[in-house]
């Protein structure tokens, strides 16, 4: 199996993954994270590097939301 083919089946399983949580809040901004990883990790493979610097852009961007949001949820104790 070829980096890309791994990255295709990656895209494939996230794209479900993010069906399947879209109405559950912490999971899908996760799931939004790693898709935009993959997505560049797409266009690295197959040496597009302009494209690849864009979508590297998009998982700053994605990363910097996830933290904005998951900074708005309740925090669970720590039970040590």
């Amino acid at each position: 199996m070829t980096a890309k083919d791994t990255i295709q089946q990656a895209q494939t399983t996230l794209g479900q993954l993010r069906m399947t949580y879209r109405d559950s809040q912490p999971e899908f901004w996760a799931l939004a994270v790693a898709w935009e990883a993959v997505r560049f990790a797409w266009y690295m493979t197959d040496g597009d590097l302009g494209t690849a610097q864009d979508k590297l852009a998009l998982v700053k961007e994605a990363i910097a939301d996830f933290e904005r949001m998951a900074s708005r949820l309740p925090q669970k104790a720590d039970t040590e």
